[in-house]
């Protein structure tokens, strides 16, 4: 009788022992999504925190405002541009076209949500779409990157357009690679007809004589052509190009101080600005060298995509067209008149592709630390000039951002130069 009894004793201990293997199976095996789960709720806090702060502060959405009012102007037969000054309208017809049936709703609010849940959307589609060129050990961090690259939180926080750029020169890139160029270059023509910059890039592509892409570009950028000069007039489109010419000639200059572009650096430097100590006043000498600047990085961008000769034909696309696509972007950003910290989020495209090749490569540690130094200086220089805030400021810390963009054109050129493949390299 002792014996089953003892049995029975010991059984309980050992069905515990069973369970608590098994829990802690599940457990172990729940530990890889953890991360994922911490990602989830820091995005949940991220556009959460952006659209209240967004929604309920004076400047908050201030570039969609100016987009709305846009779209209204065009709804009311009223003029779309008035000027450069302030908040307005500065885009192709285009823009204000396709935003014409959000504010034929007449509610603002609506309207306000409609445009961030439609950039949230399309920004985690770039996120979903890039995350197939990373390594997996890389997923997270590209995730993450968003939350923590400052550009991003004053885009959404602004309604900038910018993050909508980021989505078509992700996916016109992405295109390239999946050997749909057509498609590429619809995407490239409808990015320029909405902001034009991207429309620098069709050089690119004249110059590797891609006539694909090109065709795709022709195609698309005709009709869009064509219709916004039949729903607002051939005036419009003049008016458009007065614009064009204005800014790119002296930008905004009520903002200059915290401009990143070639042209705001040197206007610090030379010109008197809004909360800037010159170095020296002279106009002439902010010209010449100012210009000087814009054709050394214009120049040494053509060389180093002349050196490298890479072929943009499906079979033959490497590592080279990755960077030189990049440098394209960044040479165009850096040269344009207006460049603030809320037009940088195509800046983490770069950063993918940069990466995604260093890796590949004998590439040295300063590259790597170089390139985190860029990510830093762009993403602590809005919150730095906040804290310092005062009447003036000197020009290195108005500065610090632009040091940051010219540091990351300078790795993508380091890499067409330098970079030995130790491979060949796929997708």
């Amino acid at each position: 009788m002792s014996a089953p009894h003892t049995i029975r004793r010991n059984k309980k201990p050992l069905e515990t022992h069973v369970i608590s293997v098994v829990d802690l199976g599940k457990w172990l095996g729940m530990m890889p999504m953890l991360p994922w789960f911490v990602i989830s709720i820091l995005w949940v806090v991220f556009i959460g925190l952006n659209y209240v702060y967004a929604t309920h502060t004076d400047s908050g959405l201030n570039a969609f405002l100016a987009y709305y009012q846009g779209a209204e102007a065009l709804l009311n037969n009223a003029p779309l541009y008035n000027g450069l000054d302030g908040w307005i309208y500065l885009y192709p017809p285009l823009f204000a076209q396709m935003l014409m049936p959000i504010a034929t709703l007449d509610n603002y609010d609506v309207a306000v949500l409609l445009w961030y849940v439609i950039n949230v959307a399309l920004l985690m589609g770039t996120l979903f779409s890039l995350s197939r060129y990373v390594p997996p050990a890389r997923a997270k961090l590209l995730w993450i990157a968003p939350i923590v690259f400052l550009p991003f939180w004053q885009a959404l926080y602004l309604g900038q357009v910018t993050t909508i750029m980021l989505a078509l020169l992700t996916f016109a890139w992405i295109c390239m690679r999946e050997d749909r160029a057509v498609i590429a270059g619809m995407l490239l023509a409808l990015a320029s007809w909405i902001k034009v910059f991207p429309a620098i890039l069709i050089l690119y592509f004249i110059f590797k004589r891609d006539w694909r892409v090109l065709r795709g570009v022709v195609l698309l950028g005709t009709v869009l052509a064509i219709a916004q000069v039949l729903i607002s007039g051939p005036d419009i489109m003049f008016e458009f190009f007065d614009i064009l010419l204005s800014l790119t000639a002296g930008g905004q200059p009520e903002a200059t101080y915290e401009n990143l572009s070639i042209l705001a650096f040197v206007s610090r430097l030379f010109q008197h600005n809004d909360k800037v100590i010159p170095i020296f006043v002279d106009d002439n000498l902010f010209t010449i060298i100012r210009w000087g600047i814009t054709a050394f990085i214009i120049g040494i961008s053509v060389i180093a995509i002349w050196y490298s000769g890479a072929s943009t034909k499906a079979k033959q696309i490497n590592w080279r067209f990755d960077i030189e696509y990049s440098l394209m972007i960044m040479t165009i950003l850096l040269f344009g008149g207006t460049l603030w910290i809320s037009g940088l989020p195509p800046l983490l495209l770069l950063y993918v592709l940069l990466l995604r090749n260093v890796d590949k490569f004998h590439s040295p540690f300063w590259m790597k630390a170089m390139g985190v130094l860029s990510f830093m200086l762009i993403t602590t220089y809005q919150p730095l000039i906040l804290i310092l805030m005062k009447e003036y400021l000197d020009v290195i810390t108005l500065s610090l951002g632009f040091f940051g963009v010219l540091i990351l054109w300078f790795l993508l050129i380091q890499q067409i130069l330098q970079a030995k493949p130790v491979h060949s390299v796929g997708r």
